[in-house]
């Protein structure tokens, strides 16, 4: 304390720099004590006083204050301390008196605080001050305030409880979401700052809403919560001191929870340490329970919560979140017995949370968090409901007010921004588009706002009941569209698929299409247009949305930085490409020319763009979303799959599937009529994509995302089939040479025909441009000659990048008109591959991997997720062995692929041929996981031609098959890895001993496989780097499959350590 006064600039002048040294010195000698008090007051000390490192920033008066709190920890009491004079005998310096002890503090808002929280509870004068400051334009007061405070030593709105948000301390699962969402730990403070910047162009009414809602509303806010999650934290180091190895007090309940915070994306680290130091002799706390800290963390959340000004009771007078609650409440008809609802859930889970905290039962409180962080939400999503009401009210011509209402607005759409992209991106980027300051408008009005919103609250927590029906005056008529919503349940099965979430709305978006198809086919295209922009059946949200991702005129469609959209967007050198299409359609604008006689070429360009662009598109969008929602652990990653197969499919499929409807399922029956390729009543691609998506949603379900993104790309390619087919059909159809056709037959033939190409051409150029010339050059519709080469030439040339578009011959079919094949177009033939040279009698491995575009066999390799250039399915590879006598094994069949628990489709299998004849034949959900059943086959002949034949379109894995001579059983001769001699194992021939990490070279002699054992702790490794590494397992892994090394998450393939089997050793596996 009294170097702390000495080396404070502010007081001391001459001396500084020794009596810094001297702080240091002190403050070192009592630093472990004061962690094992309150981690909190250390991190503050350290920061302060360390030498080289703090400068005493908060001054002596804050570190004096901080100390007295763990007075009583330490053993200490105030007059024990005394009061400090510089001068023996001299005055006592201020706020250096001798402190008095600390009772609990009162009663506030119906909550009695077990410690004292006197001090902090007042922060929110600070607020007051702030918000009286900020609304009289006095900006440079106002930031004064906020960043230094003044009524609360060591505390202010900037940093609410000190040492938390500024000292690098762990941090809560929602600060990491906003975190990682503004891709910055400051962004409260950032938001403020907005509003203080000198340099703003902002209005003073603008800056008055970032100040004071930014302050309360995102500052404060994240600071309550971080005052539960570290009661949680300081609730387990206690248990850890107290109970030795079992670290958490609970035992293998925890294990539980941990488990989960990793499904969630979340690793130990960010909770639990590695602190171990106890005392030999006794115990300083003299209890199990009398440690300050969790319980002080636990009423200095209610403290800020509520504030000084809400008094014993809670009135609602206050200015933090229990007064937004009680003024929300008010509106939205949400009181109960004379308070807010929510309120009164928070007191109780005050009330419980503190009974864990104090009784040590850490893991019940963490799990409460859960019902706190949503009632703490709720006042915030009702405000952006008010808000976007308010902005869409405000006086046109009011330029000031409006400003003021969209700042307001922004305010709270940006404090609950984070948590909706969690469960929904395109319902978070609508909302930011229409509400960003600066940004937005409300250009979709609030209605569509508020729709949008009621989508997420199941995954936010909320309830309809909860948010309730707003009332711009209190009691007064509830206003149009902001009704209390009716709780959402799944929907009914859709063509064959049952959506776990509600689509119920979404998937009527087919009426519009079906409403746009009969507009234009009567030539009504302004009508057709209407539609189209504006949609009839699903509140906010249009088949123009489909693609554009907002109105026209708006920011950058959602859809950008995934890979399907970026491939057609960059192709087409647009990112509203589909739209563009569409409205060169509907305004007749070149190619059209806008006759009625070309009316009827238009309907058609129009009808199949805004299903093979605009819904096409969408689709893959939303399965991508999933992926990347798995991946970030977000909550609403399953409902995306729901809206994908909602928009594929349509309500006029019914619950089965009919073909009746006017959606990409239909054309897909249409075009199987046509081609032959349907089996048990259905088009076999709709089948297949319906396989796809619910084997989707099984692995993101079990947080299986890569191979969830592997069988995604095997649902595109069975989409893009039906263009294809379209294509063909258009091809031909579109031929001036074909016999029976008209002019005006031949017009519309090629406006279909351009509409299916047009959705191709993108995947086509990338595959092989030189067939996008020809196609180009043939069927736009814009060209002099239409298919000038013919179409028996063109379609040979498309037929050149099926197995580059990942489909088959069989897949495509052959195209019939009248029942009868046309010439030149029935089931295509594949190029025949170039045969494998033949192998000598040794053991085999067999594998693929792909080269320039070109698979053939190799030593190893691994067919990877088809987003790096990699992606190969396993279809017909077979090498022949010479001998007699083999034998056949193949003990390692990779495929990260599997499904889960499904039923085999007409797809998902893998066969084995010996010389034509299957041997064996296994279902995906056969395969578990990474490794299939060992299976041998004995032999005799003096030659055996072998093929691995599957269906399946393998996204991440890889397989081999082991070939070995039954009379010759000893070590094969030496091989090579690389340019290094080495020996094969004796025990997994396939692999060979290297004391690197190639993928040639997997694993080495002295590794087995990870599900039989693993290595010891500290084990040293290998990285392709050359440098090493040791093993370190974590901590509540019962099994020790996952590895980590400096700090760092072991992946190996390209899996997560929570995805793969990891195994330290010499081989780097």
């Amino acid at each position: 304390v009294r170097a702390a006064y000495g080396a404070d600039e502010k007081v001391a002048s001459a001396g500084l720099q020794q009596a810094r040294e001297d702080g240091w010195v002190f403050a070192a000698a009592v630093l472990p004590q004061v962690e094992r008090c309150d981690s909190d007051v250390a991190a503050m000390l350290r920061a302060n006083m360390e030498y080289g490192v703090g400068e005493l920033q908060d001054g002596y008066k804050a570190i004096a204050y901080a100390l007295q709190g763990v007075y009583s920890c330490l053993g200490l009491s105030c007059d024990a301390v005394g009061a400090y004079s510089v001068d023996v005998g001299g005055p006592v310096v201020e706020g250096l008196e001798a402190c008095a002890a600390k009772a609990p503090s009162g009663e506030i808002a119906g909550y009695k605080p077990s410690t004292d929280v006197s001090d902090l509870v007042q922060l929110d004068l600070d607020q007051q001050a702030l918000n009286v400051a900020a609304d009289e334009g006095k900006f440079s007061a106002a930031a004064e305030l906020y960043e230094n405070g003044e009524h609360v030593p060591g505390s202010s709105l900037k940093r609410p409880d000190d040492p938390h948000l500024h000292t690098g301390g762990s941090h809560c699962k929602v600060f990491d979401v906003y975190a990682t969402f503004w891709d910055s730990e400051s962004w409260a403070d950032e938001f403020v700052q907005q509003g203080f910047s000198p340099s703003t162009t902002l209005s003073d009414e603008v800056r008055f809403e970032f100040v004071t809602k930014g302050a309360a509303y995102q500052a404060t806010w994240i600071a309550v919560l971080e005052e539960y999650e570290h009661a949680v934290i300081e609730c387990r180091e206690e248990q850890r001191a107290h109970h030795g190895d079992d670290e958490h007090g609970q035992g293998e309940h925890d294990d539980e929870h941990i488990h989960g915070r990793r499904a969630a994306g979340l690793s130990e680290d960010d909770y639990d340490y590695d602190y171990d130091y106890d005392y030999d002799n006794g115990d300083v706390h003299g209890g199990a329970h009398d440690h300050p800290s969790p319980l002080h963390a636990v009423d200095a959340a209610w403290a800020l919560y509520a504030g000084s000004l809400e008094g014993p009771v809670g009135t609602g007078a206050g200015v933090h979140m229990y007064a937004l609650a009680e003024d929300q409440a008010a509106h939205f008809g949400t009181r109960r017995n004379g308070k807010a609802a929510v309120n009164g859930r928070m007191l109780a889970h005050q009330e419980a949370f503190r009974t864990y905290i104090g009784a040590g039962q850490c893991d019940d409180a963490e799990a409460l968090l859960d019902e706190i962080v949503p009632d703490m939400t709720l006042p915030l999503v009702q405000g952006v409901l008010r808000g976007a009401h308010a902005v869409d009210d405000a006086d046109k011509n009011d330029a000031v007010e409006r400003t003021r209402m969209l700042a307001s607005a922004w305010a709270f759409a940006a404090a609950v921004l984070p948590q909706v992209e969690r469960c929904d991106s395109d319902v978070a980027a609508m909302l930011r588009a229409n509400m960003e300051y600066g940004v937005g408008e409300l250009q979709d009005g609030y209605k569509a706002i508020a729709y949008a919103l009621q989508g997420v609250y199941s995954c936010l927590g909320l309830s309809c009941d909860a948010v309730g029906a707003y009332s711009v005056d209190v009691g007064g008529p509830v206003v149009e569209g902001l009704e209390a919503c009716a709780a959402k349940a799944p929907s009914g099965e859709i063509a064959g698929y049952k959506p776990s979430t509600d689509v119920s709305d979404l998937v009527q978006l087919d009426l519009d299409q079906q409403a746009l198809n009969v507009a234009a086919d009567e030539g009504k295209f302004d009508e057709a247009r209407g539609v189209y922009e504006n949609g009839d059946h699903v509140d906010g949200f249009s088949l123009q949305l489909l693609s554009t991702g907002r109105r026209p005129g708006g920011i950058t469609p959602v859809m950008e930085g995934q890979p399907w959209f970026d491939l057609y967007s960059r192709f087409w050198g647009s990112a509203t490409y589909a739209d563009d299409f569409v409205a060169k359609g509907l305004a007749g604008t070149p190619p059209f020319n806008g006759t009625a006689a070309e009316a009827p070429a238009r309907a058609s360009f129009v009808s199949l763009t805004a299903v093979y662009q605009n819904a096409w598109m969408f689709v893959v969008h939303k399965m991508e979303s999933a992926v990347a929602g798995c991946r970030l652990g977000r909550a609403g990653a399953v409902s995306d799959l729901d809206k994908a197969w909602a928009v594929y499919a349509g309500s006029l499929e019914g619950p089965v599937g009919t073909g009746a409807g006017v959606t990409l399922y239909a054309l897909a029956e249409a075009r199987s009529h046509e081609f032959g390729t349907r089996k048990d009543g259905e088009a076999v691609a709709n089948s297949r994509v319906r396989s796809a998506v619910e084997g989707m949603q099984a692995l993101v379900d079990s947080g299986l995302c890569d191979a969830a993104r592997g069988v995604l790309r095997a649902a595109v390619a069975q989409m893009t089939v039906p263009i294809v087919q379209g294509a063909v059909a258009g091809a031909y159809r579109g031929d001036a040479r074909v016999a029976g056709s008209n002019a005006a037959e031949q017009k519309q033939a090629r406006a279909e025909g351009w509409a299916y190409v047009a959705a191709l051409l993108p995947q086509v150029d990338e595959c092989d441009s030189d067939v996008e010339k020809v196609l180009l050059r043939n069927m736009d519709y814009g060209v002099a000659t239409v298919m000038e080469d013919g179409y028996a030439a063109v379609v040979s040339e498309l037929q050149r990048v099926y197995a580059c578009l990942d489909i088959e011959c069989e897949d495509v079919g052959a195209f019939s008109v009248n029942g009868a094949v046309v010439d030149g177009l029935g089931v295509c033939v594949p190029a025949t591959p170039v045969p494998p040279t033949p192998v000598p009698a040794m053991p085999v491995r067999l594998s693929t991997r792909q080269n320039n575009g070109e698979t053939v066999p190799a030593l190893s390799g691994r067919i990877t997720d088809g987003y790096d250039g990699d992606y190969a399915p396993l279809l017909d590879q077979e090498v022949t062995v010479a001998g007699t006598d083999c034998r056949l094994e193949w003990t390692q069949l990779d495929l990260q692929y599997t499904w889960g628990a499904i039923p085999c489709k007409t797809w998902d299998y893998v066969q084995v041929l010996v010389d034509g004849v299957v041997q064996s034949t296994m279902c995906s959900n056969n395969l578990g996981g990474a490794k299939a059943r060992d299976t041998v086959l004995q032999l005799s002949g003096p030659e055996f031609t072998v093929k691995f034949h599957s269906d399946v379109h393998v996204g991440a894995g890889g397989f081999s098959l082991d070939f070995q001579c039954a009379d010759d059983h000893t070590p094969a001769p030496t091989q090579k890895c690389h340019d290094t001699s080495t020996t094969y194992c004796p025990q997994h021939p396939e692999y060979c001993e290297y004391p690197g990490f190639a993928s040639d070279c997997p694993v080495t002699c002295n590794t087995c496989p990870c599900v039989d054992k693993r290595l010891p702790d500290g084990s040293e490794f290998h990285l392709v780097s050359g440098k090493t590494r040791t093993c370190s397992y974590l901590a509540q892994d019962p099994v020790g499959r996952c590895a980590r090394f400096g700090g760092e998450e072991f992946a190996m393939d390209g899996l997560t350590a929570s995805e793969a089997c990891c195994v330290c050793g010499g081989g780097g596996q």
